[in-house]
């Protein structure tokens, strides 16, 4: 079990004061993207990009270009959360600036081949993928899910333990307890991760069916000191 530090911001000051924060104890940081289509809120870096033109976006740039590099990215390894519409139109934007391993939301997609296309470029590129599905998507895309999973080229399933993804701090959607263990019933072998809501309360009924990571976003940076949040999270698993 693995607790991974998520990151929601609309300023890239404010990602990289929250890596410096828990360099020292992450190994991965968990960015969430969102366009302000896909969900409501903007996060970095369509929220400084004018008509949602990330390539315009002044750090997307110096990061296209090899003059900077993600936060620490030495030492850190980055997935990004895309929760946007459309990702295929970006997906040579987000290895090329750093990231390791990219998360995709279904209702991006057009069409199940759309998703499939993604996922094959991206394993070209040796970008693994992740799909995210909340519960009441789980079900709708059920027959497809089974289908990644059994052709095995996603690398984990990732439950949205929350009606309404795009903030933080929302509420915990207890119905995901008895999905994941429907899910592992069925797909042993299968990775589950968990992401929105995650505290000290919820995380132990997810520990206690042995889901596999963990990423929390508020719980580790809202309030105190995140490096000591983050293990304290890391103590309970």
């Amino acid at each position: 079990m693995s607790i991974i530090p998520a990151i929601l911001e609309s300023n890239y000051n404010e990602i990289e004061s929250k890596v410096e924060s828990i360099i020292d104890d992450a190994e991965k940081v968990h960015i969430d993207i969102c366009d302000g289509l896909l969900v409501e809120r903007k996060t970095w870096p369509y929220s400084q990009s004018s008509n949602n033109r990330i390539e315009d976006n002044f750090q997307i740039k110096k990061l296209l270009n090899e003059e900077i590099g993600l936060p620490n990215w030495e030492s850190i390894n980055y997935e990004f959360d895309l929760m946007i519409q459309n990702p295929d139109m970006t997906k040579d934007i987000w290895g090329r600036i750093g990231a390791n391993t990219l998360i995709i939301h279904p209702k991006s997609f057009k069409d199940e081949s759309g998703i499939l296309d993604f996922i094959n470029d991206m394993n070209s590129y040796m970008i693994d993928t992740i799909l995210a599905v909340t519960y009441d998507e789980y079900f709708e895309y059920e027959d497809m899910i089974l289908d990644l999973l059994k052709r095995e080229i996603i690398k984990s399933l990732q439950i949205m333990t929350a009606k309404i993804i795009g903030a933080q701090g929302q509420k915990f959607d207890e119905r995901c307890i008895a999905l994941i263990e429907k899910i592992k019933n069925e797909n042993p072998e299968t990775l589950i991760r968990v992401d929105c809501g995650i505290n000290d309360k919820n995380i132990k009924k997810l520990i206690d069916i042995n889901v596999d990571e963990f990423i929390i976003g508020s719980a580790i940076f809202s309030e105190g000191n995140a490096r000591e949040n983050l293990n304290y999270f890391r103590d309970l698993c």
